[in-house]
């Protein structure tokens, strides 16, 4: 089988969650004896498929302006001319022309749903002021990017006014490139062989959007399962507190003011609280608070951080796709308190492997503290016993070869 893999706006060998699923679906299936290319913003030979670089002269990546870059699209298209793949997975496009399907329309493609992008230019479904957005709008879209978002020079001309004027913005401008934005990736997605969102709430959020086409569900393997043991350490200590524990980095919509008001919420003398990764600007908040902040981790030290931890947070407070976090903290035997939010319900089950509850609901907020200041380390022992992990790696790729095998056919 012929393969080539497009993700471009980073290189490939960027340490990020779809760079690095992209890198080993493409090792996996150089093995199986396939012929893979990847499309990134780099090439290397550090790898054992092939790469071909691809970097756009007039699209930045995160830019909130019109995607066009013709040229661009015909270096894309001569390469693609040239192998005659079999099948085209598409992953990231940030910085490619949005006629893209033009180029690929004559090839059997799919295209993995790792966020929305394709829906929001700010990629998170959250508005410029923080607001939530369930779907793709397009009154709302038109408001939410003004036409002044679109140009670079007015975005530096607004933060150097900015740093003299704190608070200033251009004036809200309505837009109608986000409707030509939309139908370009929708004409895309509709005409794809299969759509694979990574969860369930990815799904729906496209579906609500006006997208149809050929949906599966595909939850992503995480290298964690593959090394999952049943058996696990438990300190049964009765008077030892139970370790709550944060990875990553600290941002609002991740969660950062619900774990400091958990911190404070939740019974400090029956818990303490401990963070691995970068706390950006709430540095101070963890010291005030009484989180312990160990710093920035290697994925190696996974393991060791997890042996001894009773309870992961996963906090994420817009519609996280498929929070990579929820299967580490599963795979290392340690249940998890997750918000309603995005791809985290597709894991978690209240009261069996963790608990969930909705971050705008005061009321289940409260419910949820009264739940866990109840909790006793033999209640969190049960719970580490219903832990079953999540998709493997080998796992994931069976699944995805099979599709594959299906569309080509």
């Amino acid at each position: 089988m012929r393969i080539c893999h497009i993700s471009t706006g980073y290189p490939i060998s960027f340490q990020g969650g779809i760079t690095n699923y992209v890198r080993s679906i493409a090792e996996s299936q150089v093995r199986d004896g396939n012929v893979v290319y990847v499309v990134s913003s780099e090439e290397t030979d550090k790898y054992a498929f092939s790469t071909y670089k691809y970097l756009s002269n007039k699209i930045s990546p995160f830019r909130l302006q019109a995607l066009k870059d013709k040229k661009g699209l015909e270096r894309i298209q001569k390469f693609l001319d040239d192998y005659q793949f079999d099948i085209i997975h598409i992953h990231m496009i940030m910085d490619i022309d949005w006629d893209l399907y033009d180029i690929v329309k004559k090839y059997k493609y799919i295209v993995s749903l790792h966020d929305y992008f394709m829906l929001c230019p700010r990629i998170q479904m959250l508005q410029a002021n923080g607001t939530l957005c369930d779907r793709y709008d397009v009154n709302k879209c038109r408001k939410c990017i003004s036409w002044f978002n679109q140009y670079r020079i007015f975005s530096s001309l607004e933060n150097r006014i900015r740093v003299k004027n704190k608070g200033f913005s251009f004036p809200k401008v309505s837009q109608k490139m986000t409707d030509m934005r939309y139908l370009k990736y929708k004409h895309l997605l509709e005409n794809a062989d299969c759509l694979l969102p990574v969860s369930y709430r990815v799904e729906e959020i496209f579906k609500n959007s006006g997208i149809s086409g050929t949906y599966k569900v595909l939850h992503i393997g995480n290298i964690s399962a593959d090394r999952y043991k049943k058996e696990f350490h438990f300190d049964d200590t009765t008077n030892r507190k139970i370790k709550v524990v944060m990875l990553g980095s600290l941002a609002k919509i991740k969660g950062a003011e619900l774990l400091i008001e958990f911190a404070d919420r939740f019974d400090r003398q029956k818990f303490s609280f401990h963070f691995w990764g970068r706390p950006n600007e709430y540095e101070s908040e963890l010291i005030k608070h009484g989180i312990i902040n160990h710093g920035a981790y290697q994925q190696t030290d996974l393991e060791a951080i997890l042996e001894d931890a009773d309870l992961g947070l996963v906090l994420s407070i817009w519609e996280d796709n498929g929070p990579q976090v929820v299967m580490e903290f599963l795979n290392n035997n340690v249940p998890v308190i997750g918000t309603e939010m995005g791809g985290i319900p597709d894991f978690i089950k209240h009261g069996v492997n963790g608990f969930l509850f909705n971050p705008y609901e005061n009321e289940s907020k409260e419910e949820l503290c009264k739940k866990v200041n109840q909790l006793t380390i033999s209640d969190i022992y049960k719970i580490k016993k219903n832990i079953r992990p999540t998709l493997t790696t080998v796992e994931h790729y069976s699944e995805l070869k099979k599709i594959y095998e299906e569309v080509i056919k």
